[in-house]
């Protein structure tokens, strides 16, 4: 497996939707993360360990 920094990416079009969520389970994510935002309008949860940024992504589509 290769080294982070691994990127989960929300496009302007669907942060409506998905950033609420994404900002309520921020709190619960196990590692090193940080947000990004980029000129465009997306924004990114970039993370070091791909596999805590796996599991905590399913927390998310659960809702």
């Amino acid at each position: 497996m290769g080294e982070g920094p691994f990127y989960l990416v929300l496009r302007p079009q669907a942060l409506d939707l998905w950033w609420p969520r994404v900002e309520a389970l921020l709190p619960q994510f196990p590692k090193r993360y940080e947000v990004r935002w980029y000129p465009d309008g997306s924004r990114a949860v970039v993370a070091w360990d791909l596999e805590a940024l796996k599991v905590w992504y399913k927390r998310v589509l659960r809702g």
